[in-house]
This record gives C-alpha cells, sequence and structure tokens, in this order.
C-alpha cells in the first residue's frame, strides 16, 4: 500500500491511492411483496461488517443513502452502500473487492433477493440467487486467477490469511480458495508446511518467504 504524508495546518495529511465500490439493493421484499426497511438492512450490514473485522481485521465502513431504480414507467425504491479505501484502515484494493463481493452476497442471502448489483471503478457486477455473473466456483476460481497472477507473493499471502478462520462457506470463497492453490502450485511455492497439491490448511495465518510457506 503506497502512502504519502504531508502537512497542513493542522498537522500531517496521509494519502493513499483512491478505491470505490457501490452496492445497490431494491428495498422490494420477496415474501409478499413487502417492502424490506432500511433499518433492517442496516443491521443486517452491521452483521457481516463485524465477521470480516473479527476473522479478516477488513473495516469496510459504509455510507448508506436511499435512492429509487426506475425504468420506463416503473420505479421502485432501493438502498445504496458506498465504500472507499480508507486512509485510517488502508487495504489493498484485493481484499477490499473481496469483502464488497460478500458483503452483497450476505445481504443477497438474507433477504432473498433475486440480484444486487455492484459497480467498481472498472467494472459492473451483478449477484443472481447466490450465484453473480460468475455462475459457479469454477467461474469465480477463473476470474479470480487472473487477478492472484498480479500479485506479489506477499500480497497472494495477504489474500490467503483473509479466509482463514472462516466460519461460512460460498461460491465466492470456494473459487477463491481453488485459485490460490492453482496459483501457488504455479509459482512452486513450497506447501509442506501446509499441505500439499491436492489441498492445503488455513488453519493459520502464512508468509512466503523465499519460496516457501511459513505459519505465522
Amino acid at each position: 500500500m503506497n502512502q504519502s504524508y504531508s502537512n497542513s495546518k493542522n498537522g500531517k495529511t496521509l494519502t493513499i491511492p483512491a478505491w470505490r465500490a457501490r452496492i445497490t439493493m431494491s428495498l422490494r421484499g420477496t415474501r409478499n411483496n413487502e417492502e424490506i426497511t432500511i433499518e433492517d438492512v442496516v443491521n443486517r450490514l452491521g452483521e457481516i461488517q463485524n465477521i470480516l473485522m473479527k476473522r479478516d481485521y477488513l473495516y469496510l465502513s459504509a455510507n448508506t443513502f436511499p435512492s429509487a431504480i426506475f425504468l420506463g414507467d416503473g420505479g421502485e425504491s432501493a438502498i445504496n452502500f458506498n465504500f472507499e479505501n480508507n486512509p485510517k484502515f488502508p487495504e489493498t484494493n484485493s481484499r477490499l473487492r473481496d469483502g464488497v463481493l460478500e458483503i452483497a452476497d450476505y445481504l443477497m442471502t438474507k433477504f432473498e433477493k433475486n440480484d444486487i448489483i455492484i459497480v467498481f471503478e472498472d467494472e459492473a457486477v451483478m449477484l443472481q440467487n447466490s450465484t453473480q455473473h460468475y455462475r459457479n466456483s469454477k467461474e469465480y476460481k477463473r476470474a479470480c486467477l487472473s487477478r492472484y497472477r498480479k500479485l506479489t507473493d506477499d500480497d497472494l499471502a495477504e489474500q490467503i490469511n483473509t479466509h482463514v478462520g472462516i466460519r461460512y462457506f460460498n461460491f465466492y470463497i470456494q473459487g477463491s480458495m481453488g485459485a490460490i492453490q492453482a496459483e501457488l502450485i504455479r509459482r512452486e511455492i513450497d506447501l509442506s508446511n501446509m499441505g500439499d497439491d491436492k489441498g492445503m490448511s488455513y488453519a493459520r495465518k502464512v508468509k512466503i518467504i523465499d519460496g516457501k510457506m511459513i505459519q505465522i
């Protein structure tokens, strides 16, 4: 994470690379067509934020505001969540992106939504019935492979550590784990401390040092 400091009248100014994402979710309910309340959504948002903080030390605060979705003569109420890379808790783009996807997936599951839209700075993603435009873990694995190939060993280890202590499982996590293992094998990383080419443990956090996986 590139950071820079400069002086201001009130002290130091910390600058980090900007990163943004937005989740949009319709408030139309799936049960008896009753509208979902913003209070209910915020409570569920707090649940997944607490999971990410305790499990991954990932602090994804959200700026929420009500909105409406219109198409032609029809419209419906919606809620938006804006996320940014907070200078107080700076993170890599990869961890931020995965965190926002997990938040969206959690909300869609809890409210039994048919779809949720996430807009990143470089792409728009629609989650549909627990399967976004990646329809299964294999498709998500393929998407992750292209991203993980660009990471340094340190960043890849950080990505591994986001899965340590997971208490639930979905196709995003499954696809990500598969991509991580494939990339480690491609780099010929020594996994003898963690597993083998058939599987690896996510019981403890790790570092990659001189081509070898080390538990920390």
